[in-house]
């Protein structure tokens, strides 16, 4: 019998699907006359080719091998698409921080100027919230400061204006009745005989009469024995009446001895006063006119600075109010990293994952 020659009848690559092994369910298609797809045979053309590469056995270890890899790439492919989630969350994460930051930047570049006011006006640098406090508190303490300042300086001054007030009544008296007293009793004040006693003789004059340097002088003590009853009442609580010509008065009745710090006077009535030389002698015009300047020159230092105060107070309180205020609506933001900075670097960042 003779060959046949398969190619009479069929293509070649459907004959070799119809005989592989590879292939079996292309014969059930082929008897069933199911059509035959360019595909199939074209696959079955590479599982022969693939059949002649590798033997049997060789084909199960590289299955074995393909199985491996193609799980090695399924956890490979969920681990990608769990770190594309993670980035899809960062990124979603750094635009509302974007957006957030971008709401923040004019309150954060108000504060800044406030803050640079500040400075200028503390002359002072600041750069943490606490210091900020820190000075407040110092404000305040400056503020009670004058305060208690101002009333000590008002205080000095009245007083001041009392000895000056008192240092200017006729003849030095320390009671304005006493210069009532002598003109109604014929005598005059012991100061007024000594109007040309120097401010070096004063405190030896002062300490020689002691109390008595405010006294009277009299011409004739028994003539105004009679009224001593009926001047009682006008009568300081001490008076000192000396007997002398008031014209031609002289202090060496006194039995006195001069020492370095004071003078030692003895009386005839077996009595002894010592006296010491007064630190601000006031005894005589001269030496009650030096006192007067100073305590003038004194006087007007005070009441300039007194005027000052107020000043000082006025700026101390703007300042105050302005640093309650800076605390009040900035402190929370205004040491904060700078916003725009921050968005930029976020940029930078949002940037890399959109690619």
């Amino acid at each position: 019998m003779s060959s046949i020659n398969i190619e009479q009848f069929m293509p070649v690559k459907l004959a070799q699907a119809l005989v592989s092994s590879l292939f079996p369910e292309l014969d059930s298609q082929f008897r069933a006359g199911r059509h035959i797809g360019i595909d199939d045979l074209d696959n079955h053309a590479f599982l022969m080719d693939f059949e002649q590469q590798y033997q049997p056995d060789e084909l199960t270890t590289l299955l074995e091998e393909l199985e491996a890899q193609q799980e090695e790439l399924s956890i490979s492919l969920s681990e990608s698409s769990e770190h594309r989630m993670l980035m899809r969350q960062e990124l979603e994460q750094i635009k509302q921080k974007i957006q957030t930051l971008t709401k923040k930047v004019p309150t954060w570049l108000a504060a800044q100027d406030t803050l640079n006011q500040l400075t200028v006006q503390a002359n002072d640098s600041f750069s943490h919230s606490h210091e900020i406090t820190e000075h407040l508190q110092q404000l305040l303490e400056q503020e009670r400061e004058i305060t208690v300042e101002r009333d000590e300086v008002a205080s000095q001054k009245r007083e001041l204006e009392q000895q000056i007030a008192h240092l200017s009544q006729p003849s030095g008296a320390d009671d304005n009745r006493l210069l009532g007293l002598a003109e109604r009793l014929g005598g005059i004040l012991l100061s007024e005989i000594y109007d040309d006693i120097t401010i070096d003789d004063a405190p030896y004059f002062s300490a020689l009469y002691g109390s008595a340097r405010h006294g009277i002088v009299i011409p004739e003590l028994a003539k105004i024995h009679s009224q001593l009853g009926e001047l009682i009442a006008e009568c300081p609580d001490d008076v000192y009446f000396i007997e002398g010509d008031p014209q031609s008065f002289d202090d060496r009745v006194f039995n006195a001895e001069e020492f370095d710090q004071g003078v030692l006077v003895r009386s005839p009535e077996r009595q002894w006063r010592f006296s010491r030389y007064p630190e601000v002698p006031l005894f005589g015009p001269a030496a009650r006119e030096n006192q007067l300047e100073m305590l003038s020159q004194e006087r007007d230092t005070l009441a300039e600075r007194y005027a000052t105060l107020p000043f000082d107070m006025q700026k101390l309180q703007r300042a105050h109010h302005a640093f309650s205020g800076f605390i009040g609506k900035h402190l929370a933001v205004d040491f904060d990293a700078d916003p725009e900075a921050e968005i930029r670097s976020l940029n930078q960042r949002k940037n890399v994952f959109e690619r």
